[in-house]
């Protein structure tokens, strides 16, 4: 297998030199997958693979050492480890496995061309690559094409991320492939539950989700892994749903901090920019949310919009997405969060604008944090609904209502209550019980709604409320 030196150059982060330098006394060690070819692409890396002939493990153990970061154990069997490190504040995974064989059979052994290919990381340039496979030519040409007549074959999951790496990195996927997707991706009823799910979640993270569906459900794969797309087919949903989902994709961008300033340009979101951009920081804050195996808060947004009409009512789309995640074995933190995202998503397009304090206030007691959730879906939907017919004057007046709600997420969400419950029992005689709950709720809303400002106001109050 012949090293070939490609057209242009490799780009790496300062940090592969370091890791070069840590392990220069291994003289046999690849950078592989997905880092090359996102090299080859000049993108940013977030996670490096790394293969030696031998036990990956004592590899990925020294890095972390060195970088003083955290050591895993993931898989004794075929040697792998893993170091979660940190560099110049960015955080970085970097996995070590044993060759699978020789170099060469490792490479052809994977899933596409784009993603077998090795580098040396003892070479000094780190610019030589293998490529037994041709992946250079296809990521010049934009395709996607499998390593072997087996490859998907062998593992149907494959026919999932070569759909989604087809959109993530826009290369067409070859005749040949396709085929395969189409004919062995529907065996992935016997992956295993956790593989289909961490496929299926990482594409809803990617951008333009609506398109992964949408081309999930041309080769057939949809509904093996979210059999209620039937029923949204079956209401005539399911095209609003995946226009829904493209809006929601966008305003998620929009309060991202990687913001494109020409969706600005666009009318609609120009308004939303306008208005809702000083709440920017509290959906990034809202979206910073974290769950088990790397799943984000958007993916649990963007499943609960799926879902969110595959129902009768409300309550029956909670029902269906909750079983449907624990189908698909979603923790549950995420479970509890799908379902009231999905049982509030609608609240704030109920409330009639314009917004009095009582009704603000009332509602992020309702809703708590997943308000903010609820503002989002809420937007998105009414986007997907009005599309090309959407009236700046009426979107505007709209997005007034959201502002309302939001402005007053503050003095909802961080009250600190004035009145006690044990105050109430030692100045007004009270006994412990429901009676002291309910009692405070009416004080905390009133102090809200700044009708006292002490507690001894608070407490005249109380008086009051009990007569």
């Amino acid at each position: 297998m012949q090293l070939i030196h490609p057209p242009r150059s490799l780009y790496w982060p300062d940090v592969m030199y370091e890791i070069q330098k840590v392990l220069s006394g291994i003289p046999e060690i690849y950078v592989v997958g997905g880092a090359v070819r996102d090299a080859y692409r000049g993108a940013a890396l977030k996670d490096i693979d790394l293969a030696c002939p031998k036990d990956g493990r004592p590899v990925a153990r020294k890095i972390a050492n060195a970088f003083r970061g955290d050591y895993y154990a993931l898989d004794p069997e075929r040697g792998v480890g893993r170091a979660m490190i940190e560099f110049r504040g960015e955080r970085l995974v970097v996995d070590v496995a044993a060759l699978r064989g020789d170099l060469e059979s490792d490479l052809r052994d994977r899933d596409f061309t784009i993603n077998a290919m090795a580098v040396p990381l003892m070479d000094e340039e780190l610019n030589g690559i293998y490529d037994p496979c041709d992946g250079v030519t296809d990521l010049n040409r934009k395709v996607l094409r499998r390593c072997s007549p087996h490859s998907i074959a062998s593992d149907p999951i494959r026919a999932l991320r070569g759909i989604r790496q087809s959109l993530k990195y826009g290369v067409m996927i070859e005749p040949d492939t396709r085929q395969d997707i189409r004919r062995e991706g529907v065996k992935i009823v016997n992956s295993s539950v956790e593989r289909v799910r961490d496929e299926f979640f990482t594409m809803l993270g990617d951008p333009k989700p609506q398109s992964g569906l949408l081309a999930l459900e041309m080769v057939g794969l949809l509904t093996l892994i979210v059999p209620e797309v039937e029923i949204l087919r079956g209401k005539n949903v399911w095209r609003f749903t995946l226009n829904a989902i493209e809006k929601l994709d966008v305003l998620l961008t929009v309060i991202s901090p990687r913001r494109d300033d020409n969706i600005a340009a666009n009318a609609g979101f120009g308004a939303f920019v306008y208005l809702l951009d000083r709440f920017r920081g509290l959906f990034q804050k809202q979206m910073a949310v974290e769950y088990p195996d790397d799943r984000t808060h958007r993916m649990v947004l963007m499943f609960a919009l799926l879902l969110s009409l595959a129902g009768e009512t409300l309550e029956v789309s909670a029902e269906l997405a909750v079983e449907r995640a624990r189908v698909l074995k979603l923790s549950n933190q995420e479970v509890r969060r799908l379902e009231e995202v999905i049982l509030c998503h609608r609240l704030p397009h109920s409330l009639q604008a314009p917004l009095n304090a009582r009704q603000v206030y009332r509602f992020w007691r309702e809703t708590g944090v997943t308000g903010v959730d609820a503002c989002l879906l809420t937007i998105a939907n009414y986007l997907a609904e009005k599309g090309v017919l959407l009236n700046i004057d009426e979107w505007t007046a709209y997005l007034q209502s959201i502002v309302q709600l939001l402005e007053g997420y503050e003095n909802a969400m961080m009250l600190s209550p004035l009145v006690s419950g044990s105050d109430l029992m030692e100045q007004l005689g009270l006994e412990r019980g429901p009676q002291i709950g309910e009692l405070l709720e009416m004080l905390r809303e009133a102090q809200a709604l700044g009708e006292f400002s002490t507690k001894e106001e608070g407490l005249a109050l109380a008086r009051e409320l009990l007569k």
